[in-house]
C-alpha cells in the first residue's frame, strides 16, 4: 500500500527518439508513486456496531513507518484499554488520519490505514520514534464502540 510503481512501455512513452538528454532511444519509463491522501483498506469488514465520526471506539493496533519499523502497538502497553475519541480537541483524540480513517468500520474488522505525515505528526515528527515528514501505517482492530 505504501508505494505503487507504474511502467510505461518505451511506445507508449517517448519511443525511438527519447527525450535528450535523460530519456535515451526506446526507453521504458518507471514511475514510483506514493499517495499523498488517506488510504484505506479493509482486511476484515466486522459485523457489530459502526463507528461514527466523534464515536468514542476501543481497538487494537499496531502503528509502523514505511521501513516496517514498529513504533507503537496496543500490544506494548497491556495494562492500557485504547480507547480514542474520534473527533478534535479531547484528551482521548488520535491523530487526524484516525479521526477520518476509523469511521466507517464495524466492530469485529480490521483496517490498514496509510496516513501521510500532514494528518500524522506533521513536518515535525514525534520524539525520537517518528521521524519529521514520516508516512504511517497503521493496522486497527475494532474492538468496541460507544
Amino acid at each position: 500500500m505504501e508505494r505503487r510503481r507504474i511502467l510505461v512501455p518505451a511506445a507508449l512513452g517517448y519511443g525511438a527518439n527519447g527525450k535528450a538528454p535523460s530519456i535515451p532511444p526506446n526507453s521504458r519509463l518507471v514511475f514510483d508513486l506514493r499517495p499523498v491522501q488517506l488510504v484505506k483498506e479493509d482486511l476484515v469488514v466486522g459485523t457489530g456496531k459502526e463507528a461514527q465520526p466523534g464515536s468514542r471506539v476501543l481497538v487494537a493496533y499496531e502503528g509502523r513507518l514505511e521501513n516496517g519499523t514498529i513504533f507503537d502497538a496496543s500490544s506494548m502497553h497491556p495494562d492500557m484499554k485504547p480507547w480514542f475519541q474520534l473527533k478534535k480537541g479531547t484528551h482521548e483524540s488520535p491523530i487526524p488520519g484516525w479521526i477520518l480513517g476509523v469511521p466507517g468500520m464495524k466492530v469485529g474488522g480490521k483496517r490498514e490505514l496509510w496516513i501521510p505525515y500532514h494528518l500524522a505528526y506533521g513536518v515535525d515528527g514525534a520524539g525520537r520514534l517518528i521521524p519529521p515528514r514520516a508516512n504511517l501505517i497503521f493496522t486497527v482492530e475494532l474492538l468496541e464502540v460507544e
